[in-house]
């Protein structure tokens, strides 16, 4: 309960243009979230277009557009860009090469 009361005193005190944002990012992404929610707990699979567009019920054409649309950027490239900055994070964070 304690971060669950932390994270609510750091919404509150969030400027209204802020949480506004925010809230549009969520209703822009909504229709390819399932696709990034699954990338980001799955990272290291190899991942289809195909796969990704049945999680958001779409065509893999459509859900292609969709993706680019949304996010500015294939999911090939989402894909690639977010196993890059994880292995970013490795490296400052761990004793990883």
């Amino acid at each position: 309960s304690l971060i669950y009361s932390g994270l609510a005193h750091y919404i509150q005190s969030l400027p209204r243009e802020n949480i506004a944002h925010y809230q549009l990012m969520m209703r822009v992404l909504e229709p390819v979230l399932p696709a990034i929610q699954f990338i980001e707990s799955n990272p290291a699979a190899q991942l289809s277009n195909r796969e990704l567009a049945r999680r958001c019920h779409m065509s893999e054409s459509y859900f292609i557009r969709r993706f680019h649309e949304c996010v500015q950027q294939t999911p090939k490239q989402y894909l690639l860009e977010r196993r890059v900055q994880i292995a970013a994070q490795q490296l400052l964070f761990s004793n990883h090469s």
